[in-house]
């Protein structure tokens, strides 16, 4: 399937994780964490999103935290992101996010029933 991946600026995460939180809230979404030190690692079974966010306020300002499981049991935060990508089908589909640390971590939110993707900046 061909795909076409799209960063989103970083001042409009807020925004566009806005949107994806209000489409895909309580949707069932598939964890995995990509790094130096842990190697690829999936979360074992599909997950709802509880919700997804920008922390824009606080001691976590610029991190982007993620509630997940049916009572939030599961969450997860990105401390120090600098790049979201949106990789999108050619269908207009968000197959998955794309968040990237500097320091070589990355989180992959997979979506199990891919949204549309929000239009940003136009």
């Amino acid at each position: 399937m061909d795909q076409r991946t799209l960063e989103i600026p970083k001042e409009q995460w807020p925004n566009f994780l806005s949107v994806i939180d209000e489409q895909e809230r309580d949707k069932p979404v598939r964890v995995e964490f990509v790094g130096p030190e842990t190697g690829d690692q999936s979360a074992a079974t599909v997950v709802r999103l509880r919700s997804i966010s920008a922390v824009t306020k606080g001691s976590a300002e610029g991190s982007i935290e993620m509630d997940l499981g049916e009572d939030a049991e599961f969450d997860h935060r990105v401390f120090t992101p600098s790049h979201v990508y949106a990789v999108q089908s050619t269908s207009g589909m968000i197959e998955y996010l794309d968040i990237e640390e500097a320091n070589e971590r990355k989180t992959i939110l997979r979506f199990e029933e891919p949204p549309k993707l929000p239009l940003v900046g136009s």
